[in-house]
């Protein structure tokens, strides 16, 4: 994951475009190439294990790479694009005017164009995680997997459908808390799915080894079941069962319909072993998928583990080499942690590679959730390579971006895949270098590009208009939108500092935040969000 066209985890200071404020949260990096601390608070879950803190990736600022973890919220100041060099790799918060005078070292007055990419707009398994350990009270909500993004998708922002083979580009904006600041979201809402949704070639990679031993191993159990009461007559099914060894109970087992009697034995019959070589099983996984790949159909690799490699190659970026290769050939990863102690980061990075959703599971209901219900959403794949371009008058910048790329370079932000139906939805804070400089008959450009996956075709939709009009539209998602970031943001804060005034005012002004864009209180996502809240206040 990069940002401004550097590596993450190695960057520090940066302002994504145009001038210079003061430092937000540096905080320990959660993706492929953040390299994020290890930050296990006693509930079982963690990030990474290699440096220190970097760029969020949702929400946060660059922190300074010797700034260390837990409170470097202050950490790096943000410097602009065309401002020259990034602050030092130590800058702390005494760096906080490295882009002060930024509008006066931007050579010209041209429009500022940024490029902007999610994690796979399917992917959600922070929020499940931080549900579990705020309901289970073994702990607090980490750091190091809050992804703001994720909570996005799980609680679903939603926009008008487009017409087929398009997207709709929404863009709304509302004032910020003080003079020269906006806050801007964009959806990016893909058409709904086909009618006749193609036959599937499915390949469950399960992982039997004896960490997955209790919970685990029924949770395995209940994902399996419930993909395959979603199967209709033609689809295919294998399975690779494994933990240092490798066994294959179906191979291109041609199913009879929902609920394949042949299909439930197999899953019924699963038991834990011994030491886990995720790698070697995803390598045969993938082999197997490759073997009865299908151009016509949707072909997918579902990978269920807690992640807890131990045996074989343990290497995440090598373990993920698999997915990122099979990716190009059209077969996609779903990967799914179980557990209360899953290595997220592990999880994170593999699908990452494998373009497709990383969920977590917690209960039979979510199960059900994810592979029924919202099928479609986890499973499927609607429109390719999406991005989207964000141009912006001269004088403005994004200050705090809940997304997990962004750059001024096309190149350095990849793009993602889109499900049917589902959006894409990019958060973020906007500035002016200087307050007077904010001229509502200036324009703001959204653009959506993306690859039609028959034929390969590429397409675009777009939007423009003046920051006035952007302003005077009614509400269609940002409201509930600030409210999931909010909550999301909240949670880092508490996990920072600890129980305490600060978080519980941080937790508090997400609640108001939740209260307000749910006044009736008819929206199921916005009142489970409310009660975790509450809960959360209630143990601090």
């Amino acid at each position: 994951m990069r940002v401004g066209g550097f590596v993450l985890a190695w960057v520090a200071a940066a302002f994504v475009g145009g001038c210079g404020t003061e430092g937000e949260r540096g905080a320990t990096g959660t993706g492929a190439d953040a390299g994020a601390i290890v930050l296990d608070d006693g509930g079982g879950y963690w990030g990474g294990a290699d440096s220190a803190a970097a760029y969020d990736g949702s929400g946060g600022g660059w922190g300074g790479v010797d700034a260390g973890p837990g409170p470097a919220r202050d950490a790096g100041a943000w410097s602009g694009v065309d401002a020259g060099a990034p602050a030092p790799a130590d800058a702390g918060p005494e760096a906080t005017d490295a882009g002060a005078d930024v509008c006066a070292l931007r050579e010209t007055m041209e429009p500022l164009t940024l490029y902007l990419s999610a994690d796979d707009s399917n992917s959600m398994a922070a929020p499940v995680i931080a549900r579990r350990q705020i309901l289970e009270g073994d702990g607090f909500p980490n750091r190091s997997y809050l992804r703001t993004y994720e909570f996005l998708n799980y609680y679903n922002v939603r926009y008008p459908l487009p017409e087929a083979d398009h997207v709709n580009v929404v863009p709304e904006l509302r004032a910020g808390s003080s003079p020269g600041e906006l806050v801007m979201q964009i959806g990016v809402q893909a058409p709904p799915p086909p009618e006749q949704p193609k036959d599937r070639v499915i390949t469950l990679v399960l992982d039997t080894s004896g960490s997955m031993r209790g919970e685990p191993i029924a949770l395995e159990r209940e994902v399996a079941r419930a993909i395959a009461a979603t199967l209709r007559e033609g689809d295919i099914v294998s399975i690779v069962e494994w933990d240092t060894r490798r066994t294959v109970p179906l191979e291109a087992h041609r199913v009879t319909g929902p609920d394949d009697p042949t299909l439930l034995a197999a899953i019924a019959a699963l038991e834990e072993g011994g030491g886990t070589n995720l790698d070697a099983g995803l390598r045969y996984g993938y082999e197997i998928a490759t073997r009865h790949y299908d151009e016509r159909k949707l072909n997918r690799v579902v990978l269920v583990s807690d992640g807890q490699a131990n045996a074989g190659e343990t290497a995440e970026e090598m373990i993920a080499m698999h997915s990122e290769d099979a990716e190009r050939d059209g077969i996609y990863l779903v990967g799914v942690g179980v557990g209360d102690g899953v290595n997220d980061r592990l999880m994170d990075v593999v699908t990452d590679a494998g373009r497709g959703a990383y969920v977590y599971i917690d209960t039979a209901a979510e199960a059900r959730r994810m592979f029924t219900e919202r099928f479609d959403e986890v499973m499927e794949v609607g429109l390719l390579d999406v991005r989207v371009e964000l141009t912006l008058p001269w004088y403005m910048a994004v200050t705090v971006f809940h997304g997990e790329e962004i750059s001024t370079d096309p190149k350095e932000v990849r793009p993602q895949h889109l499900a049917p139906g589902d959006a894409m939805v990019f958060h973020q804070e906007l500035g002016a270098c200087e307050p007077d400089l904010l001229d509502g008959s200036d324009t703001i450009h959204t653009r959506a590009t993306y690859v039609r996956p028959d034929g390969r075709v590429a397409g675009s939709d777009e939007h423009e208009a003046t920051i006035d009009a952007l302003l005077a539209r009614p509400d269609v998602g940002l409201a509930r939108g600030d409210a999931i970031v909010a909550y999301a943001e909240a949670l880092k804060v508490a996990s920072d500092v600890g129980p305490g005034p600060e978080a519980r005012a941080a937790l508090e002004e997400a609640l108001s935040a939740v209260i307000e864009a749910n006044p009736e209180a008819t929206d199921p996502a916005l009142g489970e969000i409310e009660r975790l809240i509450v809960r959360y206040l209630d143990r601090l």
